[in-house]
């Protein structure tokens, strides 16, 4: 997830410049399948944007993961979000 995080962090910024206030924590659920590809991705708690969640949603969706072994994985994976002072 970590590789993730520059794009991650793109779509926060894009939500505060829209709601300079949005923090708190954001929760992903999602499916590893046994290519490592991510099938499913739900948002499971919003901080309210939904162009937030549309724009994590689509970075976890492309992500790609070592393949599972024993078979595909279901990860919650919280986001924290706050603002830079």
């Amino acid at each position: 997830m970590k590789t993730l995080s520059p794009q991650i962090q793109y779509c926060y910024v894009q939500a505060l410049t829209r709601r300079p206030s949005i923090q708190g924590r954001l929760l992903v659920r999602f499916i590893i399948d046994t290519a490592g590809q991510v099938p499913v991705a739900r948002i499971k708690q919003s901080l309210g944007d939904k162009i937030l969640d549309s724009c994590i949603l689509r970075i976890v969706r492309s992500a790609r993961f070592p393949r599972p072994r024993g078979g595909r994985i279901i990860v919650s994976y919280p986001f924290l979000f706050k603002p830079s002072p």
